[in-house]
């Protein structure tokens, strides 16, 4: 009986942690009115906001600060590394807290597993704010809101082409975990990673 209970009890723990079927609603693409903003009703611009992983199916990344290394977005391991601030601008772009850079989805076809495993993560371009064409070097991140059953969910999530399911994996440097868009075209899920959703929290 109590390896039964053992077995039910593993179970319920999967079930609990299991990433829900959500339909993912893009909020006003091509605006900045779906990211969250100290300014109501200003459609082209949003200030202040983080990405904050939720719903993970390791709980220990729920909350954890996400940041910039290597012009590339991942999640820190602890919460004492500073996260990092963006804003959004110029129909929609996500930009660096200074509104220098810009965050995007490469769009280049991969040569090497390295590079499909990364073909899905976020990067700052080299293109300084207002520069004419940013977005030929890649595809804007875009605010989602979530539906269940019917019913919307609480929150704004960061996504691309419909899709919000991020994987976390590991990086090299063991110091981050390595954040990437599971679109119908991204490498199957690895070893070592986990599903999980990337919320818009304003500040």
């Amino acid at each position: 009986m109590s390896l039964l209970l053992t077995l039910l009890a593993l179970g319920f723990l999967t079930l609990a942690h299991a990433l829900p079927n959500v339909t993912a609603i893009p909020l006003s693409p091509g605006t900045c009115t779906g990211f969250p903003s100290g300014f109501p009703g200003a459609s082209d611009s949003a200030d202040s906001f983080l990405f904050v992983p939720t719903q993970v199916d390791n709980p220990a990344i729920n909350n954890l600060p996400t940041y910039i290394t290597g012009n590339t977005l991942v999640v820190a391991l602890q919460n004492t590394t500073t996260a990092d601030i963006f804003c959004c601008d110029h129909g929609g772009a996500v930009l660096s807290a200074l509104g220098d850079k810009i965050l995007l989805f490469p769009t280049q076809s991969p040569t090497n597993m390295n590079q499909m495993m990364t073909l899905e993560s976020m990067a700052y371009t080299s293109y300084a704010t207002g520069v004419t064409g940013p977005e030929s070097s890649g595809s804007k991140p875009l605010a989602y809101s979530h539906v269940l059953n019917g019913v919307k969910q609480n929150g704004v999530f960061l996504g691309r082409d419909n899709f919000t399911t991020w994987a976390f994996g590991r990086l090299a440097d063991d110091r981050s975990w390595r954040v990437r868009l599971m679109t119908a075209e991204a490498e199957e899920l690895q070893s070592g990673e986990v599903l999980g959703f990337l919320s818009i929290v304003g500040l």
